[in-house]
């Protein structure tokens, strides 16, 4: 990615905290959170999970729903999925970065239709990025390459395109997701033009917003970006993401976004515009990297890049390690009733935990999901998402929710 910006942080004056009731807890039944206000802005303490022993959520053991063959009729084997929604009309839409297309399945899993193909007329695409519902009745799609937008109702049917503006002087700007008047929020990061030593930077990602019709809008957030390892070789600089590296966490709701910078276990929730409203804390420790892990890291990586010339694979495996993992991963998800759902951090072949609060911030408990997959969309009943099968071969599938 490209470098970034330096940081604008935000202070919070500590004098200014005011406990909202009398015994740092609020009043609802099973909360562990303590509430309070700085300057306006709320501050959500949680000590501990709402949920108590045996009365969480959790996915049923089987998939209700999946979609994907090892061989099979071409419109079953999938490959390259960006994501999997459920639409109101209860088909299942799969956005395929390999063959340009959305895909739809009916609720059983049985194959519809698709729209979409490679080229860059009103209904193709290059490099599908991503896919999101907008709305109810409508999907809307970034495709990288073409640097656009792309509307569709629910049969796939072609509503409009747009290019959103890009602010001056950045790189492509990649949309986040919309919120519910259509509006996108959109991150960019700056290349960075000034010579650097030997280390790890970080810089910082600007947040813009776009109108529905893609004009770029009077409001820019700054937060922490990704971390970079930079070393020059051969008189030229190098970079590459270090050993266990930051990134950013953020998902879009319906009326404002999340944001983490993955140090802690802090959250923030903006509003569309970009006002500072809830700042949500989860009592956490970051998981150590010890000896082993490092060793584990480094075994994976020599496989990974044991292509790789002398001196490119060297420098790679002498970048230096932190002293903690990041507290959680950055594919978050907003399910249908506004909970945040938040995968905490894993090694490779460990289960996936996500951490979920409620819409006013509150950490309700951990769900466990099945390991290899990646989540999409989550609604009341049901979790849906993309997982690796037999002989690597990618699945859309859906679980219940047992709450």
């Amino acid at each position: 990615m490209p470098e970034m910006s330096p940081r604008i942080s935000i202070a919070l004056p500590v004098a200014s905290l005011v406990l909202s009731t009398a015994c740092g807890l609020d009043g609802r039944t099973g909360s562990q959170a303590v509430v309070r206000d700085s300057a306006g802005i709320e501050i959500v303490e949680n000590i501990a999970p709402t949920w108590a022993e045996g009365e969480g959520w959790r996915l049923s053991d089987e998939p209700v729903l999946t979609i994907g063959v090892v061989e099979g009729p071409e419109e079953y084997e999938l490959y390259d999925v960006v994501s999997a929604l459920r639409l109101s009309t209860s088909e299942i839409a799969v956005a395929c970065r390999a063959s340009h297309e959305v895909r739809f399945y009916d609720s059983v899993g049985t194959y519809l239709r698709a729209v979409g193909r490679e080229g860059g007329g009103p209904d193709e695409f290059k490099l599908i990025w991503n896919m999101w519902l907008l709305g109810s009745d409508s999907l809307a799609l970034f495709d990288y390459h073409n640097t656009r937008i792309t509307v569709l109702d629910l049969r796939g049917e072609l509503g409009r395109t747009y290019i959103p503006t890009h602010p001056a002087g950045e790189s492509v700007t990649i949309p986040m997701g919309p919120f519910f008047d259509g509006s996108f929020l959109g991150a960019s990061q700056r290349i960075r033009s000034e010579p650097m030593a030997v280390g790890v930077y970080r810089g910082t990602v600007m947040l813009v917003r776009w109108s529905s019709e893609g004009d770029l809008l009077d409001n820019q957030v700054f937060r922490p970006g990704w971390e970079q390892y930079y070393r020059p070789l051969g008189g030229r600089p190098l970079e590459a993401q270090p050993p266990f590296g930051r990134k950013f966490g953020l998902v879009t709701l319906a009326d404002g976004w999340y944001f983490g910078s993955m140090d802690t276990f802090e959250i923030e929730f903006l509003s569309p515009e970009g006002e500072l409203l809830r700042i949500i804390r989860r009592e956490y420790e970051n998981r150590s990297v010890t000896p082993e892990i490092r060793e584990e890291w480094l075994r994976l990586r020599r496989e990974r890049w044991s292509r790789l010339p002398g001196p490119a694979l060297e420098w790679r495996l002498t970048m230096p390690f932190p002293e903690t993992m990041p507290a959680y991963e950055q594919d978050w998800v907003a399910d249908e009733d506004g909970n945040l759902w938040v995968p905490e951090y894993k090694l490779p072949a460990e289960q996936p935990s996500w951490a979920v609060f409620d819409p006013e911030g509150r950490f309700l408990g951990v769900v466990e999901t099945p390991v290899s997959g990646r989540i999409t969309h989550i609604g009341p009943d049901f979790v849906l998402g993309v997982w690796t099968g037999e002989m690597d071969t990618e699945q859309v599938r859906m679980y219940q929710l047992v709450k």
